[in-house]
């Protein structure tokens, strides 16, 4: 049976948004410019730090 993208797609194929989850020398990267932005007064809100391949080829095509 054919199913619709749609919210069901996203539970099943979650992304998370912890920096954890990046590989080491880009997490430290990215801790590191979030630090800068935060000094400089800016609001950091993270999306997205991973995406599995499922989910990214739904949202490609």
């Amino acid at each position: 049976m054919a199913e619709n993208s749609g919210p069901l797609w996203c539970a099943r194929f979650p992304c998370t948004t912890a920096l954890d989850d990046l590989l080491p020398e880009f997490g430290d990267s990215c801790r590191a410019f979030i630090s800068q932005m935060e000094k400089g007064g800016a609001t950091v809100s993270i999306a997205t730090t991973y995406r599995p391949p499922e989910r990214a080829y739904l949202m490609h095509w």
